[in-house]
């Protein structure tokens, strides 16, 4: 019989919460709370603790001491929002302070939201799960937004690529012009218009390329293909492709 564990490749990793403060009772005891709610826990004793454990490690969300010794907890998220890296780590900021100069100055250092002490554990819960989903929803705003820039990236290729055949056969369109104004004697008096009206509708397929979705600018190089093979055939059938 297969043991459960190994029916399914998906290993499911539950959230990561870092707890800061320097009170080992109330670290202690915040920890044993967030495990019970199946959340993995770390902790740090001190600011400069916490800033060099989010360096090595990604927490899915840090609940942060407001007054601290040696670096207090605003000091701490200011450097969080200051680094790339960890400026959308959400942070919930853990405050026995009941005014609001304290509530006002985490939010305007980019705290995510407060919980004041003693902690009431279920308004705890129910602001970690909000949070941790709105950060997985962030990240996969992120995730989305770099492939699209990947398709942007390649659409842009594509427009180039068709921007260059533009001015290629802008060219040849002028060389042809000269080509069959000084010719005579046997030229269709009507080849000229008929070639020149052919390359202005592959400047106008280029244009309109320049402006649709990649499917459409694909359809507009396979006419100008077209376009561009019939006008060379009245080349060669004139003489004036040798």
């Amino acid at each position: 019989m297969i043991h459960p564990q190994i029916e399914s490749d998906t290993i499911v990793r539950r959230p990561l919460i870092l707890i800061v403060d320097d009170v080992p009772a109330n670290r202690f005891i915040v920890q044993r709370r967030l495990e019970r709610m199946n959340y993995d826990c770390m902790v740090a004793d001190g600011g400069r603790t916490a800033l060099q454990m989010i360096k090595t490690t990604c927490p899915s969300l840090v609940l942060l001491d407001f007054m601290m010794p040696e670096i207090c907890g605003l000091t701490v998220l200011r450097q969080l929002r200051a680094n790339p890296d960890t400026a959308s780590l959400p942070v919930i900021m853990l405050t026995a302070r009941t005014d609001a100069e304290a509530v006002v100055a985490s939010l305007k250092e980019g705290a995510d939201d407060y919980v004041h002490k003693p902690i009431d554990f279920t308004v705890l819960k129910a602001r970690i799960e909000a949070h941790l989903q709105r950060g997985e929803q962030s990240r996969a705003l992120r995730e989305a937004n770099g492939q699209l820039d990947g398709r942007a990236a390649s659409r842009a290729l594509e427009l180039g690529e068709v921007r260059a055949l533009l001015h290629k056969e802008m060219d040849r369109a002028d060389r042809l012009e000269s080509q069959l104004t000084q010719g005579g004697g046997g030229v269709n008096a009507a080849l000229p218009e008929q070639i020149a009206s052919g390359f202005r509708r592959i400047v106008e397929l280029c244009n309109q390329g320049g402006h649709a979705e990649p499917h459409v600018t694909l359809v507009c190089v396979e006419e100008i293909e077209r376009i561009a093979v019939a006008a060379l055939r009245k080349m060669d059938a004139s003489g004036l492709g040798h």
